[in-house]
């Protein structure tokens, strides 16, 4: 008994570690986004970055159908489904890979700091959950 407490308290004091390690607040901001897409999920789902930079996305579609990677402009969010006729002008960043595929590709980041949507707009992926979110640092 006393060394599955000993061994609990450890466990709860590793995950405490890590979390202020990582922030609460999510992860620390990076030039670069690793990003997998698979049926339907982004991972991770959130990215930081920081503002006006350079970013260089690596993206990986390692399921078995087409999946993109938009990031949205600022206070835009998707509602309902995402439609890229209409919303062609709401996208500050657009990736689209094919089953198995992967690609770098780059991009500026905002100048304003502040939370922005991302969604696969194949159709259907965006009800599924395929989502994420991209936090804009100030520097």
């Amino acid at each position: 008994m006393k060394k599955l407490l000993i061994s609990m308290i450890i466990l709860i004091f590793a995950n405490l570690l890590v979390s202020c390690a990582t922030g609460a607040s999510g992860p620390a901001p990076s030039t670069t986004l690793k990003v997998d897409m698979s049926e339907f999920v982004f991972t991770p789902t959130e990215y930081a970055v920081p503002a006006g930079q350079t970013i260089t996305v690596k993206l990986e579609n390692s399921g078995d159908i087409q999946h993109d990677f938009i990031i949205l402009k600022k206070g835009i969010q998707v509602k309902g489904k995402f439609d890229h006729e209409k919303q062609m002008n709401d996208i500050l960043f657009h990736a689209m890979l094919e089953a198995k595929q992967s690609g770098e590709f780059t991009f500026i980041a905002p100048s304003e700091p502040g939370e922005y949507e991302i969604v696969c707009g194949v159709m259907g992926h965006f009800q599924a959950g395929m989502t994420g979110k991209l936090t804009v640092v100030a520097q």
